[in-house]
């Protein structure tokens, strides 16, 4: 299977998949009628780290990196606006208890949590670290968050229009040379 994102390839994964799930007996992944592959190959390969073969247990540690994702948020979001732990776990707990559509996606293993919890990551390094050096490490994670799942895209763009706008032209030539450093290694992931 040469190219993973045709139509071709993705009923043959099905096959293969639906032919494996008989031999080992996991209902779960027996019901899936078709493969989809709308992620890019860095999300497989980041997906493939937390990965062991048994789908039961990769299902159920997808769905605690997402609440795990969800919480670490929520509390990078709350330090970054200067409220206290106790506020942070509070706004986690009402978040989760309250939100149906969430509770939907972490339950189905959906990356929103993951892809959010990386961009909060990213907004954090920006306040706690807003110098030259943390230019650097901000700028790769914000090149990988785009590169886990590329809708994220749109927010790249926007911060750099924001900078050019506020004439932080220093902050957007750093942010733009650490993005261009993250992707060799996301391209090389890819190959």
């Amino acid at each position: 299977m040469t190219e993973l994102y045709s139509p071709e390839a993705r009923q043959c994964l099905t096959g293969v998949i639906d032919v494996l799930t008989k031999m080992d007996g996991s209902q779960r992944a027996a019901s899936c009628k078709a493969i989809e592959t709308y992620g890019t190959p860095f999300l497989y390969a980041v997906f493939g780290l937390v990965s062991f073969g048994d789908y039961d247990f990769n299902s159920g540690l997808w769905q605690l990196l997402g609440l795990s994702g969800l919480i670490v948020t929520a509390i990078a979001l709350c330090v970054c606006f200067g409220y206290s732990t106790s506020s942070a776990l509070l706004a986690a707990v009402l978040i989760l208890a309250t939100s149906g559509p969430l509770a939907s996606d972490i339950r189905t293993g959906n990356v929103n949590q993951v892809q959010v919890a990386l961009l909060s990551s990213f907004l954090l390094l920006r306040f706690r670290w807003p110098n030259g050096n943390g230019d650097v490490v901000a700028g790769i994670v914000l090149e990988l968050i785009v590169g886990f799942k590329p809708d994220a895209a749109p927010v790249a763009a926007f911060l750099a229009l924001l900078w050019l706008v506020d004439r932080r032209y220093a902050t957007l030539r750093r942010q733009l040379q650490r993005c261009a450093l993250a992707v060799w290694p996301l391209s090389w992931l890819g190959a």
